[in-house]
């Protein structure tokens, strides 16, 4: 745990300092050590003149306005996806009776930015015949097919959406006059509340000792 604690925090201080480093051609090195979705590097390719070698993210020229904009409008709806999936780890079925899905953001070359639902999700099957939701017959009787959601899951890919935000959020702090960024803090909070059984005060099913297995959804 110790062991793990050191490593994010020695990536944050590296970040941190890569932010402000700039070459003496006028190029600029950023250092995300955690990667970059193949959406973002085709966009930053295509339209701010950067490559990105698996570590660092090299630029000839700083990012406008508009395209920090972009990647962390993309970022903030990644982390807030996360939410939304941890909200409806246990719903069954949304308002309109529909089965919950996954839903996914994506962005393009050209920075446009689409969220998808995941049509094939599968299920986490739950043994509880005593729920209103329960399959009838089949094979699957008496389980619930909720979203195949994991809470360790989320939290960790929450949390590198967020570094990932927070390393361009320090990176326009730092390099675009007149603009102010916040960074988000949102990962560890919902740990916590998980860690306390969730806003719902369940636990995750899939350490709760009921029968689990997973399956396609129909």
């Amino acid at each position: 745990m110790k062991k793990n604690v050191l490593i994010a925090t020695l990536i944050v201080i590296l970040s941190s300092l890569s932010v402000h480093a700039r070459k003496s051609d006028g190029t600029r090195n950023i250092f995300i050590p955690m990667g970059l979705d193949e959406g973002i590097v085709s966009y930053i390719e295509n339209n701010a003149q950067g490559k990105f070698d698996g570590l660092m993210l090299n630029l000839k020229k700083d990012l406008s306005v508009e395209q920090i904009s972009v990647i962390l409008d993309y970022y903030y709806i990644k982390v807030q996806l996360c939410i939304d999936r941890l909200m409806n780890k246990n719903t069954v079925k949304t308002a309109d009776g529909n089965a919950y899905r996954k839903k996914n953001a994506e962005i393009d070359r050209n920075g446009n930015i689409s969220i998808t639902e995941d049509e094939k999700s599968s299920c986490r099957y739950i043994y509880d015949p005593s729920h209103p939701d329960a399959i009838k017959e089949g094979p699957y009787k008496g389980y619930v097919p909720y979203p195949d959601i994991w809470v360790d899951s989320e939290l960790d890919s929450m949390k590198l959406y967020e570094d990932l935000y927070n390393i361009f959020a320090a990176y326009a702090q730092k390099n675009i006059e007149g603009l102010t960024v916040e960074k988000i803090d949102l990962a560890h909070t919902y740990r916590i509340i998980f860690k306390l059984g969730g806003f719902d005060g369940k636990a995750d099913e899939g350490d709760s000792g009921m029968s689990l297995f997973k399956g396609n959804a129909e």
